[in-house]
């Protein structure tokens, strides 16, 4: 069922094949990524960018010289004609003198005593500062609300006045501003981010109020780049430059440590490395929050700048120069960037945003989808199902279960629609496309596969209708790794495992690696073509260049973009209703990691994540049927594969990670085996059976803690288990806690035996099938069936209850998370509000909606539904999305109006924590009134192949050619407002 196109293999210069440590296992590497979403620990700025650090140092690259990196990531393409002169642009910086300069190179003009130039050195690199203790007087030391003002007045453009003749703007088109004291808080308090400076278009400026304003709100969605300041701090180390023999010079920079090592007093040591997450930090945000390949940051430190580009696979950093002795590489960075198309900036040209059509139809698709995955029935549905008269506030019960729901996935003015690049995909008789809004997982951190996944619509027009045609599919965003042979795509995996009759296995609708369309030519016969490139991580390549210091154990990864598309849309495992439902949807898991590892396929990441429950039909009224899907196969090995012992690191989620991943233990086979992810099924188990079900006795946050977030250092890495290996052996954790679901309390007590006995012939999966098979069919009606809780604060303990908030993550607490900016999106409702109100922002923390929002509407070009143009196909796309001077991939102009006397009732829920699937009745689908898209069930036989129509810049030009609907006079009114403001 799967769709590729021709070519999917990457060229050669997308990969490279670094040089592997030899470690034993499937090394779990415990990352942002891949621990936070279920781990308890501090989600606090403090404690979270020290964890960036400690795991994003081994991804950073550096020092590139400057001009080599301006060379290599701006100029290609652009010219520095009409850049105002550098000279002295920075002038007004106060000059910063640090202790322990780097010591200088030997001879004139950076040669070394062989009178070689050390091309890999710039001369500038003897400037580089080092660390001072924070607080410590120093000569020329000032605040770092000392460096902005001048900083912006250099950048920015600057008319003339008595003082100053003025300059023009050394990033035109982009407007630099103070965003230090403004958080965004979309992601409530304990994830609100503002970096010194943020770089807008200034296009956006007016929204942000900030148009005649040094200083503006924080909105990661539109930052195009940023800038972090410190006075003294510079966590990066440029090494000397002083050996005898360009060969001892290689040999010395390979041994220079580059990053934080060179910072001897400890707490210093702590300050630099909160400094350096804090970088990480927004470059994940912004990444995150907006549709990225790649993004851009300065960080300056004094007088002292450094650039950095940021990719999946990790960061490359230039060597720093002096603002005062070299302007120019500023300048020229900035210079450039303005020049760059949004493309060669980072964006994802593949994203855009949604007409009010598309929108329209995701919303009700999505709805439709909801109600059939609520076990809820309105009023007349739960009269029929228990033949009587019911209350009459079950329909509006029943609305605020649905709109609760529905809120998880959809945000008004937030839906996004995705260009389907593969050839085939899409076809001008079939145009398809994707609409998505606000995504289920969404990555917290900047380096590794950096997963989105959505519920999402994929939808194709219908030309004899002249109308779209939706359906809801669970889609999944990821970079994958694409660094050997056997790194395969996951709708390949999935298909093999389809044809090999493997149950509990999602069907695949599409799947692609993500092209970016470049190289413009003409044909023979006057067509436009445009040579596909694959979106792939560039860092990986410079990881042996001569500069890069310490490259000794550093392992780095290629990552290809790709998309995957599945007709499974369900919930995830945490989503759980009761104690049956958990082991019966573990049990399904469990057989589809038997069925494969038949075909020779190890999973390898079993979590509550990847196991998907998704209603079936039931025949019997008010009965709850969710069947239980295994998912996320992309760190899936063949046997074979998986006997390796130079396996790299991965990302896998490290509270379900059997002991001997988390040790790096090797086991008796020295593999990764269908053992190790019956042991991390039996996690699953007992993570959600702590968390949601009820249960009393013993320590359960101690349990909690010591089994599923205990890390330690040991030889330089992070390593676990330690906790588990103890409960294997005498039950520690586990002894004394009782489950009120008594079945429960046997089932986790019989597998614990089975796994600790240490014999292959009690713990193999035969033995666990036939004793879980039958547990099942025995303890069925024992088994209660609604007996969910949330016990988070009981996990948390006595000294942090009250903290649930800086402990668990939004998707443990059930809260919707943001939805990113597709390019060229403006602000959306609810995203900017007025400075200084924290009783607001403390509300959006919180999950409740604010009453009054800045009102954002999405009209398609011409104004009219009926003037709306089929997109053109991928076929047909003869342009370069990248210099396309319309909004990209069927973005349609956007107007932002602010209505700030209208009062928006979004229906508040009195009780968050209270979910709809709590309730016990099932709800069919049933037809959306008013609405004039067809739906189609997924399981539909009638959907074919349908789904989500292309769009394409041509499109959106004929579209715009349409004559426009009638205009309403309140709209006339508003567009005129804005004109006089």
């Amino acid at each position: 069922m799967s769709h590729t196109g021709p070519g999917h293999q990457p060229t050669a210069s997308a990969i490279s094949t670094p040089d592997i440590f030899p470690v034993a296992q499937t090394p779990a590497a415990f990352t942002e990524n891949s621990a936070a979403i279920y781990g308890l620990f501090d989600k606090r700025s403090a404690a979270r960018y020290t964890r960036l650090a400690e795991e994003g140092r081994r991804f950073i690259l550096g020092p590139m010289p400057p001009d080599a990196f301006i060379e290599q990531f701006l100029a290609k393409g652009h010219t520095l004609t009409g850049m105002p002169d550098p000279k002295g642009a920075f002038s007004a910086l106060p000059h910063l003198k640090a202790k322990g300069m780097s010591e200088k190179a030997k001879g004139k003009g950076g040669k070394d005593e062989s009178g070689e130039r050390d091309e890999n050195v710039n001369s500038q690199q003897d400037d580089t500062p080092d660390v001072l203790e924070p607080g410590k007087k120093a000569q020329g030391k000032s605040a770092e609300k000392d460096l902005y003002v001048p900083f912006l007045e250099a950048l920015n453009e600057r008319k003339p006045d008595p003082t100053n003749k003025g300059h023009p703007s050394r990033c035109p088109g982009f407007a630099f501003r103070d965003t230090s004291g403004q958080a965004d808080k979309a992601n409530g308090n304990v994830g609100s981010v503002k970096p010194d400076v943020s770089v807008y278009a200034e296009k956006h400026l007016h929204a942000l109020d900030s148009a005649d304003s040094q200083d503006a709100a924080t909105h990661i969605g539109l930052i195009a780049t940023f800038v972090e300041i410190k006075t003294e701090i510079d966590f990066f180390k440029d090494p000397p430059s002083k050996s005898s023999s360009s060969k001892k010079k290689r040999k010395s920079r390979a041994k220079h440590s580059f990053i934080l090592d060179h910072i001897k007093n400890q707490k210093v040591l702590e300050y630099a490395t909160r400094a350096l997450g804090q970088n990480i930090a927004y470059a994940a945000e912004v990444c995150g929050r907006q549709y990225r390949q790649c993004c851009y940051s300065v960080s300056l430190t004094g007088c002292h700048a450094r650039l950095i580009r940021w990719d999946r696979a990790g960061a490359i950093v230039s060597a720093a120069f002096d603002l005062h002795k070299h302007p120019e590489y500023l300048c020229q960075f900035f210079w450039y960037f303005s020049q760059m198309s949004d493309e060669e900036r980072g964006y994802d040209m593949s994203f855009g945003v949604a007409t009010e059509e598309e929108e329209g139809l995701f919303r009700d698709t999505i709805r439709a989808h909801v109600i059939s995955q609520l076990s809820i029935l309105p009023r007349e549905g739960r009269r029929r199902a228990q033949g009587g008269v019911v209350e009459d506030d079950g329909d509006e019960d029943h609305e605020r279960a649905v709109e609760a729901e529905l809120a998880l996935h959809y945000r008004p003015g937030g839906v996004s629609s995705i260009l389907l690049t593969t050839p085939g995909l899409s076809t001008h008789e079939r145009p398809r496309k994707l609409l998505v809004s606000q995504p289920l997982i969404s990555p917290m951190t900047m380096f590794g596969r950096c997963t989105r996944s959505y519920w999402a619509v994929d939808c194709t027009w219908d030309v004899q209708s002249g109308s779209f045609l939706g359906r809801t599919v669970f889609l999944k965003d990821t970079w994958r790794y694409n660094a050997r042979a056997f790194d395969r795509q996951e709708g390949d995996v999935l298909d093999a495992l389809k044809q090999g009759n493997v149950p509990n296995i999602p069907d695949v609708n599409l799947h692609e690696d993500i092209c970016s369309f470049k190289d413009v030519k003409v044909d023979a016969h006057g067509a436009l073509v445009s040579t596909p490139v694959f979106q792939s991580t560039k860092t990986q390549d410079y990881y042996k260049a001569v500069w890069n210091c310490c490259r000794d154990g550093v392992v780095m990864l290629a990552h290809t973009h790709y998309r995957l598309s599945l007709l499974v849309v369900g919930y995830p495992l945490v989503r759980l209703q009761g104690s049956r439902e958990l082991l019966e949807a573990t049990y399904h898991a469990f057989q589809a990691l038997k069925g494969a590892e038949v075909l020779g396929y190890i999973h390898r990441d079993v979590s509550p994540s990847n196991i998907i429950l998704c209603r079936t039909s039931s025949e019997v009224p008010g009965e709850v049927s969710r069947q239980g899907y295994l998912c996320d196969w992309d760190l899936c090995r063949q046997r074979k594969d998986s006997k390796l012992l130079d396996d790299y690191e991965v990302s896998a989620t490290w509270q379900f990670q059997s002991i001997d991943t988390l040790e790096r233990k090797p086991s008796q086979d020295h593999n990764h085996t269908i053992h190790h992810d019956m042991e991390s099924t039996l996690y699953v188990t007992l993570y959600c059976a702590l968390l949601y079900l009820p249960h009393h006795g013993g320590d359960p946050a101690s349990c909690f803690q010591r089994m599923f977030d205990e890390t330690h250092l040991r030889g330089g890495r992070v390593e676990g288990g330690d906790g588990k290996s103890k409960n294997r052996s005498n039950r520690t954790y586990t002894a004394k806690i009782k489950w009120e679901c008594a079945p429960m309390t046997e089932w986790l007590n019989t597998v614990m035996d089975y796994h600790s006995s240490g014999q292959r012939d009690r713990w193999n999966p035969d033995v666990l099938d036939t004793f879980w098979r039958a547990f099942l069919e025995e303890k069925q009606a024992l088994l209660h069936v609604n007996d969910r809780c949330f016990n988070i604060k009981l996990l948390l303990g006595k000294r942090d209850e009250n903290k649930v908030e800086q402990r668990a993550s939004r998707i443990i607490r059930g809260m919707p998370l943001v939805a990113p900016y597709p390019y060229g999106a403006t602000v959306r409702a609810g995203d900017i509000r007025k400075r200084g109100n924290d009783a607001e922002d403390e509300v959006a923390a919180t999950g409740q909606p604010p009453l009054k929002v800045r009102k954002t509407t999405l009209t398609p070009s011409g104004g009219s539904k009926s003037s709306y143009v089929p997109p053109l196909s991928t076929q047909q796309l003869g342009v370069n999305l990248s210099t396309v001077d319309t909004l990209p991939a069927s973005v349609p102009p956007t107007t932002v109006s602010d209505n700030e006397d209208i009062n928006t009732d979004h229906g508040s829920i009195d009780d968050l924590t209270r979910w709809p699937f709590e309730f016990t009745f099932h709800l069919p689908i049933f037809p959306i009134s008013g609405s004039s898209f067809p739906l189609i069930s997924a399981s539909s036989e009638s959907a074919g192949n349908s789904g989500a129509t292309t769009a394409s810049p041509l499109a959106m030009h004929a579209a715009s050619a349409q004559p426009s609907a009638p205009t309403s006079s309140s709209s006339l009114a508003t567009r005129r407002r804005h004109m006089n403001e």
